[in-house]
């Protein structure tokens, strides 16, 4: 097996272990421990923070320590953290383990996606992007969906499964260089600079959409299981529900890498900067359940949209360094943070009851959609007066 191929591997398994760390751990919680949206946010809020923490430092450790080892070092770390959640699973240790945890998760992404790309001209990056984002990008829905029936079978078992999974992460990393070839900067298959400053500003619109995105939709992952709750679903029915995004996040990662036409276009972002918000209002304030699915599909286009832009774009311009992917993930984290952090001032007006708190959580969210929606116009606005030689 070529070493792309252990990478689409490795990371299809290695997603399939952080959706049920990362995404399972608040139905599990729910579940389990009675957590209700406050507690859940809290956790969010943590796990985002640590997020922030393991991606931000990624660039500085690979380049000290060779990418490699410490590729390797998060994983084990990783392993470490589930096998402990697994073995103790008290709220305490669950908690604590999935904030941990995410850190390492957040320090081995960009290690990953610098590994995807480096060394490839632009059309090569994204053809390699795109398998790379299909491949992880199936594994999340699949995963959540099995989280369910895991949960209701074996509960801890969750975490002890996705500590075996990440051993076998482990396992193909090991197969891996040592260390990224990138390209040199002057290559001529890098970019022209024209080309470069147009990417350059498509990528802070996309990086202002990505953290964008994150905010809004892990202000809802902690709100699902008790929205899903209300709706009547078990906790089978509740995890098949949250994977509709991910699912339509996944189809739009498959058209986006057939398709070429979006690439140094700005009308992709634009068209993202219009549906977000208007998708996440549906699932919020609508509690019908047809409305949730559909406004879950646009929710899911729009973060598909954002996501391989923001990734393909810093790609190009930072020459697939691994600064390139820890500044992605870090906005990641920070989307992490800040969904969690409005949806806690949502319930501290609202005083704990959902009746009153979805239309407090906008009260808590609309600075963000504010300043994220004028940051990422203003780039794509100053794009109109920048031309392409092609």
């Amino acid at each position: 097996m070529n070493r792309f191929r252990i990478l689409l591997l490795l990371s299809f398994v290695g997603s399939v272990a952080s959706v049920f760390a990362s995404r399972g751990v608040y139905f599990y919680t729910f579940r389990e421990f009675g957590f209700t949206d406050g507690p859940n946010l809290w956790l969010a809020l943590g796990t985002g923070i640590a997020y922030i923490l393991g991606a931000v430092p990624s660039h500085a450790l690979a380049s000290r320590h060779g990418e490699r080892r410490v590729l390797l070092v998060a994983i084990v770390c990783q392993v470490v953290c589930m096998g402990v959640m697994f073995l103790f699973p008290t709220p305490a240790v669950i908690v604590s383990g999935q904030i941990v945890f995410s850190w390492f998760n957040a320090l081995m992404w960009p290690i990953v996606e610098s590994y995807v790309s480096a060394g490839r001209s632009p059309r090569d990056t994204a053809k390699a992007l795109g398998q790379f984002n299909v491949t992880w990008a199936l594994a999340v829905p699949l995963s959540i969906l099995i989280t369910g029936p895991i949960i209701a079978d074996v509960q801890a078992g969750l975490f002890g499964i996705g500590a075996v999974m990440m051993i076998a992460v482990g396992l193909m990393a090991g197969q891996l260089n040592p260390a990224v070839a990138h390209m040199a900067h002057d290559h001529p298959d890098r970019p022209p600079a024209d080309r470069l400053a147009r990417c350059a500003a498509l990528l802070g619109a996309s990086r202002w959409l990505l953290a964008y995105t994150y905010a809004l939709f892990f202000l809802l992952t902690p709100l699902f299981p008790m929205l899903y709750d209300r709706l009547g679903f078990d906790v089978q029915g509740k995890t098949a529900m949250a994977s509709i995004v991910d699912f339509s996040r996944w189809c739009t990662f498959v058209i986006m890498m057939r398709f070429a036409g979006w690439r140094d276009r700005a009308s992709i972002l634009w068209l993202s900067l219009a549906l977000l918000p208007a998708s996440f209002l549906i699932v919020l304030l609508v509690p019908h359940t047809a409305t949730i699915i559909a406004a879950q599909i646009i929710f899911g286009i729009a973060a598909g949209l954002v996501y391989f832009a923001a990734i393909y774009y810093a790609m190009v311009v930072k020459n697939a360094a691994v600064d390139a992917g820890g500044a992605h993930e870090g906005l990641i984290g920070v989307g992490y943070s800040l969904g969690p952090i409005a949806g806690l001032i949502g319930l501290s007006i609202a005083g704990l009851e959902w009746t009153s708190s979805a239309p407090a959580m906008l009260a808590g969210i609309g600075p963000l959609v504010v300043i994220c929606t004028l940051g990422a116009a203003w780039p794509l606005l100053k794009l109109g007066r920048m031309k392409l030689d092609r």
